[in-house]
């Protein structure tokens, strides 16, 4: 009976290790899913996972890094075809060990007639978009969980230390300071907000809110006096092409 043992030990020990290494087979296989850019930054992307694609099932939105990946010419609001390795991380956005990506089409950031392009951003019932002239440049901070503030980032490519947050504030807008201006602002093409102003000899503060949108759209800004008077007319026509929607927060 005791010799029985080593034999039948023998004889399990390769079973065993043949289905051990079927099942690492298994989860390291390569899957795909195309997919619309929405944020590119500091060597890692987001990207919205295409109606209908199976990874959608853990989450619409994917981060990955782009570290070792090819260099592809990737902008936000392209699409692209992600292949990645391994499990969907649970986290929102959900993470991913991408292997490779390659450009489907170019998207929304393409230079448009005249010289302007389109920074837009979505999520849920929640959408904004911006015309931008030539010359500037935005980002997308997209919604994570339990975030409350999301939207688009936009600066001048010569001035990036000014920057402009269009951001939808999920838990509404408040605002706080004995020494702020406030007044009410109707632009051309039709869009109505309040602006409020605190000015120092070294600061200056601009916060808009938009009528919009249950009143959960704000622009912010924190620059100095003199770079806000150089760009203040490319500002506000910036803000004038605006098209917001939506005023329901995301679950």
């Amino acid at each position: 009976m005791n010799k029985m043992l080593p034999l039948l030990a023998a004889l399990l020990l390769p079973i065993l290790c043949l289905a051990g290494c079927g099942n690492r087979a298994a989860g390291g296989g390569e899957q795909a899913f195309d997919a619309t850019i929405l944020e590119i930054q500091d060597g890692r992307a987001v990207v919205e996972a295409a109606e209908g694609a199976a990874i959608r099932n853990s989450a619409d939105q994917i981060s990955f890094s782009t570290e070792g990946l090819d260099e592809i010419g990737a902008e936000v609001g392209d699409i692209v075809t992600v292949v990645y390795t391994g499990p969907v991380m649970e986290s929102y956005p959900a993470q991913i060990t991408a292997v490779s990506w390659s450009l489907v089409e170019k998207g929304v950031a393409a230079e448009q007639d005249g010289g302007s392009r389109l920074a837009a951003y979505s999520f849920e019932t929640v959408s904004m978009s911006l015309e931008l002239p030539a010359g500037w440049e935005y980002e997308i901070k997209a919604y994570t969980e339990g975030g409350s503030l999301y939207g688009l980032v936009f600066w001048p490519k010569e001035e990036p230390s000014l920057s402009l947050y269009l951001a939808y504030h999920a838990n509404g807008i408040g605002i706080c300071g004995t020494c702020v201006t406030c007044s009410d602002i109707q632009f051309p093409q039709g869009l109505t907000a309040t602006a409020c102003v605190e000015q120092s000899s070294g600061s200056y503060w601009f916060f808009l809110i938009f009528n919009q949108g249950d009143n959960k759209y704000a622009v912010e800004c924190a620059t100095t006096p003199a770079l806000w008077a150089e760009y203040e007319d490319q500002i506000m026509s910036i803000l004038d092409t605006a098209a917001l929607g939506g005023d329901v927060q995301p679950e």
